[in-house]
């Protein structure tokens, strides 16, 4: 009879076994914070590198585990209050961006797939935690404002009052000014939560050996904290308090620039690039030169415009707008009239389309060079003449048709923009 006892539970644990397995959900986390105005993440020779670093090595030792299973992985990066939030929200974006740009490029395949990213703009919520946690003057006040007080009290289609006003104008100032030294520091930050299962083969083992001693315990959520990570070093000129009536408007980047192939071959012209969003951006483009010299019938004549579409690419172009590697579709009309004392060629009107690939390179603070080579079609009539006794003697017309290179450009570029500017070399803003 206790033979049959025992066979019958060695059975149901050669059964059940798989079912008595334990699976533990975890979090690894850590907190980036930046500067005022700061984004980007990836920067050498900081201390706090190594802290991410570790992070970076922990995520990825998991992978290596046969018994865990990563399920996701989240970044959520927030702004302090300062400026305007619209701008908030962007940089934020730009924060996530560039934190999972960095993530991506460190995981593996399996990992990347899962990251998920969230930009939250101005952390409310945390500055109501930070205040209520803080000994700053008239803090009930200043936590009734964050918490009861609308962003935006408009009257009349006008932004008359609201939150950041109220909280700027408390105390004189000095409650703005304790939350911008002590508090707003903590809100810029992107948190990283890894949530992963594991499942613990020795329990499997333990039920298999004896299992009438095995009670299920409760499945325990555990979170690995490290130091936080500052990974921007400069700073940059603290953003004003807010007024009433300021209003919502989008970041605006865009650029003034000259194509200095253009130049040397004395066409002067200009360009302007107004950025969209998501790397997207139009440019147009204008050139004109008339020069002539009548004596030696020397004709230079051509001008005309250029519009085009751009889409940046790559880790630098997800850190800074108008920025690194970019593709692009254009369209130029332009006429001429080319003549150096002998056979002259003149179009009243001509015209091309292509695909164009550049990479624009930071130089200074405001200043890229950018780097463009375009293939396509160049159409357009012409006239052959011969320049004759002080007459200008038409031979024939012909039509251009011809398809390959038909651009290349270097171009100096003014970047225009309140937030549109390059970081210091060696450190963010």
């Amino acid at each position: 009879m206790q033979n049959l006892k025992n066979l019958f539970w060695f059975c149901l644990a050669f059964i059940c076994n798989p079912v008595f397995a334990i699976q533990q959900t975890d979090t690894l986390a850590i907190d980036v914070y930046y500067r005022q105005g700061g984004y980007k993440t990836m920067e050498k020779g900081i201390d706090d590198q190594r802290s991410l670093d570790h992070f970076v090595a922990k995520v990825n030792s998991l992978t290596q585990d046969p018994y865990t299973a990563i399920e996701d992985l989240t970044i959520v990066s927030y702004a302090s209050p300062e400026g305007n939030s619209l701008e908030n929200k962007e940089l934020s974006r730009m924060r996530t961006s560039s934190l999972g740009t960095y993530l991506r490029e460190q995981l593996p395949v399996g990992v990347r797939e899962k990251i998920s990213e969230e930009a939250a703009g101005v952390d409310w919520a945390g500055l109501a935690d930070l205040i209520e946690r803080s000994d700053m003057p008239r803090k009930d006040e200043a936590l009734r404002i964050v918490r009861e007080t609308p962003e935006w009290i408009t009257r009349d289609g006008k932004v008359v009052d609201g939150r950041k006003k109220q909280l700027a104008d408390l105390a004189g100032g000095s409650a703005w000014a304790y939350m911008e030294e002590h508090l707003f520091p903590s809100l810029r930050r992107s948190s990283v939560a890894v949530h992963y299962v594991t499942e613990d083969k020795r329990v499997e083992q333990a039920v298999s050996e004896n299992p009438m001693a095995y009670t299920e315990p409760e499945a325990e959520v555990v979170v690995h904290e490290y130091d936080p990570v500052v990974t921007d070093l400069e700073d940059t000129p603290k953003v004003e308090a807010p007024v009433a009536g300021e209003p919502e408007s989008v970041p605006f980047y865009w650029a003034l620039k000259t194509n200095m192939l253009y130049d040397a071959a004395l066409v002067p012209n200009i360009g302007m690039e107004v950025y969209f969003g998501k790397g997207f951006s139009v440019n147009a483009n204008w050139m004109y030169a008339w020069w002539r010299n009548d004596p030696k019938h020397d004709y230079w004549r051509i001008y005309g415009g250029e519009i085009g579409v751009r889409k940046y690419l790559g880790r630098r172009a997800a850190e800074k707008p108008l920025s690194g590697h970019h593709v692009g579709l254009f369209f130029d009309g332009f006429t001429y009239d080319f003549e150096f004392g002998e056979r002259g060629n003149l179009s009243n009107f001509s015209w091309a389309t292509g695909l164009e690939y550049g990479y624009s390179l930071p130089i200074a603070r405001r200043l890229n060079l950018d780097f463009g080579l375009g293939i396509g079609y160049l159409g357009g009539k012409y006239k052959v003449y011969d320049p004759m006794d002080g007459c200008y003697v038409w031979k024939m017309t012909k039509q251009r048709r011809w398809f390959g290179p038909i651009k290349a450009e270097i171009s100096l570029v003014w970047l225009l923009g309140k937030s549109n500017y390059n970081e210091k070399k060696g450190g963010a803003r």
